[in-house]
């Protein structure tokens, strides 16, 4: 029986052998795909597979603001990067895409192609693809405003310029250098100003709308003393910062590679690679730029600056990627290095607050490397000439020098504009209180690390119990249920003599009622609840259940200047636990309480 079933299978497997090799078809299939859509289809591929590198750097925009400033408006700083991102591309769709690659009006603007619809062309990548990697390259310049502009800037103000740079500053821009009919880059060797991935249509684009809206908006409480001495204000997480550093040069690798937008043949691959590899060794350099010029200028090596050095050299080195050696590529990232450190130096000199180092990172280092381009091109570029120091004279150098004018003008000048338009309409700037609690909660009624902040921070006015902003009333009245959250009564609220209470469950175990009167601060009336401790010569000190100490300097008023300090918080890290001034009017008493490190504050009205 075996044997009969082996030649069964046998004669079986030969009968479709044959069958097949006479011209039968086992499978239905379509017909033959040629060379060519196999080469739209790895065009079109390679420059998805970009475009999401680049969208990735939104991500690395997050990680790396959020990291540089303060954690009290982390939350803040993620939601901007978010929505940008979403701001960009609606108003990209709808109109910044015509206004970039429409019809050209004159080399100045298109005219067509407003919300873009399914659009594809035998032979050619489809529309789609392109406008994919054209929108994640607009995302990129309206979130570097973010940075020089954190940490007082309105929500609202936010999505509201994120939409009009987007809707019509940058893609003027874009469509005099990269559609093919502007008028710096026409294609005809006019100008011929050349940006391959966008040093200055990006960048610069996106340094000088930062640096008119941080000219606009002011420095940041307290980073400029009354003398204007600049005061430092860490970032609260350098990790963050670290991760969103690498982010953006993994995001790189999209952002200059797929400029070329082909890969499918010898030439272009050969190109991508030479991007991909100069790309790399000005990162690589721009951070020991950095790094040697703050060592040896504040005798330490510094990880902020050499994160910024890292990004310098990738901006610099984006208008040339194409165009220029690696050994060039090595300087010109090395040169970007210095001038970040340099240039944020300039910055506290003139009194403008940029954060994170965005205006020196992407508007100077983005003009150096545009002008790279006309001094080291090996490769010629839209003027049809090599760099100064490759024999081909200053054609390419002027080219570079009045693409890198006429930018900076235009968005200089409307960015300017649109940020005086938001600060005389809707308002730029958050309040004083606003900025000293931290946008999380002024803004959004939330804190990044809710496990973490030994409280959060709340408005009381007086006479309306307590009606807290940013969290639910029951939590602040109950004083369980939130750790951390501190709670207060305020009978008598407003009048100079009140006593107030409130519960830290981080205080004590489980929880420790601190209470304060005001009436220990009126040398008229008997001490209630203090116990007389050695007066230093400044004021009655007192503590409370053998916990908190408070010293009240200048005491002996009513109206005075206290301070409270809990050792128990040393224990968790925090030696001075919380602190209260009183900063009082006989007309408008104000009783502050600020809980340090956690910024969080009770204010009585």
């Amino acid at each position: 029986m075996k044997l009969t079933w082996h030649k069964v299978g046998l004669a079986t497997a030969g009968a479709f052998g044959l069958w097949l090799a006479s011209g039968g078809t086992a499978f239905a299939q379509e017909d033959m795909v040629s060379t060519a859509e196999i080469a739209v289809a790895m065009d079109t591929f390679f420059l998805l597979i970009a475009a999401a590198l680049v969208f990735f750097m939104q991500a690395g925009f997050a990680m790396l603001t959020a990291g540089l400033t303060r954690s009290k408006n982390t939350a803040n700083i993620l939601f901007k990067n978010l929505m940008d991102f979403v701001m960009c591309s609606i108003a990209f769709w709808a109109v910044g895409w015509g206004l970039a690659y429409g019809t050209s009006a004159g080399g100045f603007i298109g005219t067509d192609q407003f919300f873009l619809g399914n659009v594809t062309e035998e032979g050619s990548v489809p529309l789609m693809g392109s406008w994919l990697f054209q929108v994640v390259f607009a995302g990129t310049a309206a979130t570097i405003v973010a940075g020089a502009m954190a940490e007082r800037t309105k929500f609202t103000a936010y999505l509201l310029y994120s939409f009009i740079l987007s809707l019509f500053i940058y893609p003027v821009v874009v469509h005099w250098v990269w559609s093919g009919a502007g008028w710096l880059n026409a294609g005809d060797g006019t100008w011929g100003f050349t940006d391959f991935a966008g040093s200055t249509v990006v960048h610069s684009v996106g340094g000088w709308a930062a640096l008119m809206g941080a000219i606009i908006l002011g420095p940041r409480l307290g980073r400029f003393a009354a003398d204007g001495k600049a005061k430092a204000i860490p970032g609260h997480n350098m990790s963050l910062a670290m991760l969103g550093t690498f982010i953006l040069w993994l995001g790189w690798f999209g952002f200059n590679p797929g400029s070329q937008l082909a890969i499918a043949s010898q030439g272009n691959a050969d190109a991508v690679a030479l991007v991909a590899v100069n790309t790399n060794l000005a990162a690589a350099a721009g951070a020991l730029g950095a790094l040697i010029t703050a060592w040896l200028r504040y005798g330490k090596p510094d990880l902020g600056q050499t994160i910024n050095g890292v990004l310098a050299g990738l901006v610099a080195i984006t208008a040339g990627c194409a165009y220029v050696t690696p050994a060039f590529a090595v300087l010109i990232g090395f040169i970007g290095g210095p001038l970040v450190v340099f240039a944020a130096e300039m910055l506290e000199k003139l009194k403008i607050d940029d954060p994170v180092g965005a205006v020196p990172v992407h508007l100077v280092v983005g003009i150096w490397g545009t002008l790279a381009v006309g001094l080291f091109a090996a490769y010629e570029g839209n003027t049809g000439t090599v760099g100064l120091f490759y024999g081909g004279g200053a054609t390419l150098l002027i080219a570079q020098l009045v693409g890198v004018l006429a930018i900076g003008i235009w968005t200089a000048g409307l960015a300017g504009a649109m940020f005086l338009a938001i600060k005389a309409t809707i308002g730029l700037r958050v309040s004083k209180e606003e900025e000293e609690a931290g946008l999380d909660i002024g803004e959004h009624g939330a804190v990044a690390y809710p496990d973490l902040a030994p409280g959060r921070p709340f408005f009381m006015p007086c006479g309306e119990g307590m009606r807290g902003s940013q969290v639910p009333a029951r939590t602040l009245t109950q004083g369980v249920g939130n750790p951390g959250v501190p709670t207060a009564s305020t009978a008598g609220c407003g009048k100079p003599r009140v006593s107030h209470s409130f519960h830290s469950r981080v205080c004590g175990n489980p929880w420790v009622s601190h209470s304060f009167h005001s009436r220990a601060w009126d040398p008229q009336l008997p001490q209630q609840g203090f116990p007389q401790l050695p007066q230093q010569g400044v004021g009655p000190t007192a503590s409370t259940a053998g916990f908190p100490t408070a010293s009240t300097a200048g005491c002996g008023k009513p109206w005075g200047s206290h301070s409270f300090h809990s050792r128990a918080w040393e224990t968790l890290g925090f030696p001075h636990g919380y602190e209260i001034w009183t900063k009082c009017t006989k007309e408008s008493p104000s009783y502050l309480l600020n809980l340090s490190k956690a910024s969080a504050r009770i204010e009585y009205r």
